[in-house]
């Protein structure tokens, strides 16, 4: 009878160990997170950029104030979106956390060129394993 226990108590000390191992989606969400913050940071400069160049630009608008106006969302939606982002990288492993990181995803999937990254990310991040993760943190 100790023969059958033994490979039973093998399989759930690995169970345990799989359990407590961090899912590689937290280091390919951080990894998402580090992009879509540099990104969103670039955009920040592009609308600093506009406004700096906004004189030199020959254009069939006569209203230059349009160049400012979008120069300043430019950078207030850039600069807004790179802290939400980084926020993310600094949090501590808790449900909100995971929550958090449900809405960063989600995020990434309005914009066509991160959708390729965003939904294997979103598949993997609602995995129970994930979520037990931040459970137990």
């Amino acid at each position: 009878m100790s023969n059958l226990d033994q490979p039973q108590q093998t399989f759930d000390q690995s169970k345990t160990l799989q359990a407590n191992a961090r899912p590689k989606v937290i280091t390919y969400y951080r990894i998402y997170l580090w992009l879509m913050t540099i990104m969103y940071l670039l955009v920040m400069i592009a609308g600093v950029v506009i406004w700096l160049y906004a004189d030199h630009v020959e254009s069939e608008i006569d209203h230059e104030h349009i160049y400012f106006i979008q120069g300043g969302m430019l950078v207030i939606l850039g600069f807004v979106l790179a802290l939400v982002f980084a926020f993310g990288l600094i949090q501590k492993y808790t449900t909100f956390a995971w929550v958090y990181g449900i809405v960063m995803i989600s995020i990434g999937l309005t914009s066509p060129g991160c959708v390729p990254m965003a939904v294997p990310l979103l598949i993997f991040w609602i995995k129970d394993d994930t979520k037990r993760w931040y459970e137990a943190k």
